[in-house]
């Protein structure tokens, strides 16, 4: 079974506001520290790999990947396929800000084995950037996506919606020359208690969402997930993994991993990350968590789930709790046979769907229908 590798890279030049991932702008280890680190938890991590996993593709996330040096990158890869069984050409992904890079450093990058970029803008407008706390400016992400262009042939752009004081119309802070550029977009709606205030009210963002949606397919980026748009071809191998529910490899302080019926956790200190002091925490997922987990994923992309994929064990109920959402809510999740997908409005409204599928005993009161 193939299956990806996450590698968490928690350092930032500086924290934008509306981040909940595990990262710190304190001064960053040495490129070559840092990769014996992960190379350690590896070692920690490796009795729980299946022999029979192969991975393709590796994702370097953060934080920012891109404070780290192109050697970083090439020290990782290299113990990566001394150590792991790697199948094919690998997708190798970095995450990265236009300010931390520079047309050497792509180049740099390129040269260590990476070949997939993304490349977080957030925005185009001047006023939305600085809302959200981030430092680059417009021009210099699209200065940053134009050589990333020339040097690779898998780009990908990161932005949000739904912040408060965005245009109506799309194209203020989603560039159609940038789009024009590059193979993958993800859209982001800016959510949680945290930001609270920097959100449009529900019913704003549900229309920007639809009307995003509409516009990038128009300039040829094709809807394959809830926040995921690519040409084809192009969509993220790494991210496809999870949303299969593939096993996967997570390494770095708070990293996640599920290996062979375990989820997997480190905690999220760098300290002791860098001490050699593991933190790791296992859980056995039980058979029908997992099942209901792996048709929530799966109901995140576009094409849906076919029950016939699922073990024959659980098929005839699932079929029956879904089948009576989709008659609950037919304008949400579309239903035929073994077949389910969510609507372009059930997509808006997911997290309550998968409420639904993980715990169908719950009393839920709210319909779902009348927002």
């Amino acid at each position: 079974m193939t299956c990806g590798i996450y590698i968490h890279v928690p350092f930032c030049l500086h924290r934008c506001r509306y981040c909940t991932f595990y990262s710190t702008t304190d001064a960053v280890p040495g490129a070559g520290e840092y990769a014996a680190a992960l190379e350690v938890h590896l070692e920690q991590l490796t009795p729980h790999i299946s022999r029979h996993l192969v991975f393709d593709t590796v994702y370097f996330g953060g934080g920012t990947p891109s404070c780290m040096p192109p050697v970083f990158f090439k020290q990782v890869l290299e113990f990566l396929q001394k150590r792991m069984p790697m199948h094919g050409d690998p997708e190798i992904t970095v995450e990265m800000n236009p300010e931390t890079v520079d047309r050497e450093y792509l180049a740099g990058l390129k040269q260590a084995g990476v070949n997939r970029v993304s490349i977080g803008i957030q925005s185009m407008d001047p006023a939305v950037l600085n809302r959200l706390g981030r430092v680059h400016s417009a021009e210099t992400a699209e200065r940053t996506v134009l050589i990333a262009t020339e040097l690779f042939d898998n780009v990908s752009v990161d932005f949000m919606i739904g912040i408060a004081g965005m245009a109506a119309d799309p194209s203020g802070s989603i560039s159609p020359d940038l789009l024009e550029q590059v193979q993958h977009v993800s859209v982001y709606i800016l959510e949680g208690d945290h930001v609270r205030e920097m959100q449009m009210d529900e019913d704003s963002g549900a229309a920007q969402y639809l009307t995003v949606c509409d516009y990038l397919e128009n300039h040829g980026l094709i809807q394959y997930e809830i926040s995921n748009f690519s040409r084809p071809g192009f969509h993220s191998r790494h991210n496809v993994h999870y949303w299969h529910g593939d096993p996967y490899l997570g390494l770095g302080p708070s990293a996640h991993s599920y290996l062979d019926g375990s989820r997997l956790a480190e905690e999220a200190d760098l300290t002791d990350f860098m001490d050699g002091s593991f933190q790791l925490t296992e859980n056995r997922v039980d058979p029908e968590s997992r099942i209901r987990e792996e048709i929530m994923l799966a109901l995140r992309l576009r094409t849906g789930i076919d029950l016939q994929q699922i073990p024959r064990a659980f098929r005839r109920v699932m079929s029956g709790e879904l089948k009576a959402l989709s008659r609950r809510f037919p304008d949400l999740l579309a239903g035929a046979g073994t077949e389910f997908r969510l609507t372009r409005k059930g997509m808006l409204l997911s997290n309550e769907i998968f409420e639904r599928v993980l715990f169908p005993d719950r009393n839920y009161n709210s319909e779902m229908g009348d927002s």
